[in-house]
């Protein structure tokens, strides 16, 4: 009993200190939850936000299975553009119609204005010489004219070209002309030792080489065929070979080019 008695002594004691803070306290409570009702008892009750949320979505709509209608384009009618300024052109004047011929007159016609082009006359032959001349001495022909091909001299050991004949004969046969002409030049040859040249005119010239220096006519002399002219020498020291036989070089141009001089002799 006695501890019972301690323990109220000491709550009141409590209250008494501080009691008053604990009593007002409790009112200040009581006063906010009576205003609190109060103040919320006539406002309408508060809804559910999720409720708020489905009320507010748009109903919806069921699937219509009503099939779309197709649409045919509609054909539109083309723009009209309207036309634009041009420039006045110039106004070209046909020419002329060209009156045409029939093709049988057209052709007369070519034929008198075109005239055919001349035939190309074709190449006339050469004429072949009339053989006028005499050998100027009697012998076989030893070496023959040839432009065309190589021939071998034995004296110069070479091959060359032979732009007359060479007429076999023994030293100091008289040589005589082979026709009519005039002496135009006597000289001593490099290779065919002492010349006769005589000029028979139309640009035909005959040379007699390998002659003795001392000859039988003049410059300018007027000669006859068969005349003499000189005599065979030793004078061509390109056909001193011991094998050489003693010949004649004989040789004729027309217009300053080697012919062949048997196409001009007789015999």
């Amino acid at each position: 009993m006695m501890n019972q008695s301690s323990k109220v002594e000491r709550f009141l004691d409590f209250l008494a200190g501080r009691g008053f803070y604990i009593i007002l306290g409790l009112c200040v409570i009581a006063i906010g939850v009576s205003g609190y009702a109060l103040l919320f008892s006539g406002s309408a009750p508060e809804e559910d936000p999720a409720l708020m949320l489905q009320n507010t979505r748009a109903p919806a709509v069921e699937a219509s299975h009503t099939p779309i209608p197709r649409l045919t384009p509609q054909p539109t009618a083309p723009a009209v553009i309207a036309p634009q300024e041009t420039e006045s052109l110039p106004v070209i004047k046909p020419e002329p119609a060209v009156p045409t011929l029939p093709p049988a007159e057209t052709a007369q016609a070519a034929a008198t204005e075109l005239p055919s082009p001349a035939a190309t006359p074709a190449p006339a032959p050469t004429p072949t010489p009339t053989p006028v001349f005499t050998r100027p001495v009697n012998g076989e022909i030893l070496r023959d004219y040839s432009m065309d091909e190589l021939v071998y001299h034995k004296t110069l050991g070479v091959w060359r070209v032979h732009a007359g004949i060479d007429i076999a004969a023994m030293a100091d046969t008289v040589v005589c002309a082979a026709g009519d002409g005039k002496v135009v030049d006597i000289y001593d040859d490099p290779l065919y030792g002492m010349t006769v040249k005589i000029d028979h005119g139309d640009g035909l010239m005959s040379m007699y080489s390998n002659l003795r220096e001392r000859v039988s006519v003049v410059i300018d002399q007027l000669v006859t065929q068969g005349d003499a002219v000189g005599t065979v020498g030793e004078t061509a020291i390109g056909e001193l070979d011991e094998s050489e036989d003693s010949h004649l070089c004989f040789s004729m141009t027309l217009d300053g080019k080697p012919v062949d001089p048997k196409l001009y002799m007789t015999q």
